[in-house]
């Protein structure tokens, strides 16, 4: 089981993005029910322990509520994708509640036993994946000044990651936050 620490985003942030889909033909676009902020990758997990560990450590992760707000466009590359491509991006602003929250994830998952994460965290929402070559610099040059509303961010997940032949694709397995209570990773074997 491949597992993501992430932030959902609200319907209204949703139904924002989901209106960018459009205007590259060759794009793969991501289906807005997969929308979300990668706040760290956890990797394979394969040992039930070891997932008890995580979710452990994730549900003792206190945070106060912040708010949200998507703001500007970004073209990365997709780390391990085949036939080669780019992911198309909508960065979110880097807030303090955020950026806390993100330390205080890592913090949590290293005590778990997981090596740190040697990636700089740059909060986004990947909408679509692009292939390699492809100049999508008109698309972002028209929407590099979008701004979207913001919203109450209260609580984060920890989503599997499945990967397919459209793109990579998200379930929830547990929701962590004050008012949430979480539910613990099914799935796997002893």
């Amino acid at each position: 089981m491949r597992l993501l620490v992430a932030l959902p985003l609200a319907p209204s942030q949703k139904r924002f993005l989901s209106a960018l889909r459009t205007g590259i033909p060759a794009a793969s676009w991501v289906s807005p029910s997969h929308y979300h902020v990668p706040l760290r990758p956890v990797g394979d997990v394969e040992s039930r322990h070891v997932a008890e560990d995580i979710d452990h450590a994730l549900a003792g992760v206190s945070f106060s509520p912040f708010n949200l707000q998507l703001m500007g466009v970004s073209i990365s590359d997709a780390s391990g994708s085949r036939p080669p491509s780019r992911n198309l991006r909508i960065d979110v602003v880097p807030c303090d509640g955020l950026i806390q929250l993100h330390v205080r994830i890592e913090s949590a998952l290293r005590q778990a036993g997981l090596p740190p994460d040697k990636r700089r965290f740059r909060p986004h929402v990947t909408i679509a994946q692009l292939p390699e070559p492809f100049d999508a610099e008109p698309w972002v040059r028209v929407h590099n000044l979008l701004r979207s509303e913001e919203t109450l961010v209260d609580h984060f997940t920890l989503l599997e990651v499945f990967r397919g032949p459209d793109g990579p694709t998200h379930e929830k397995r547990a929701t962590y936050g004050s008012a949430f209570d979480h539910v613990y990773p099914e799935g796997l074997d002893d």
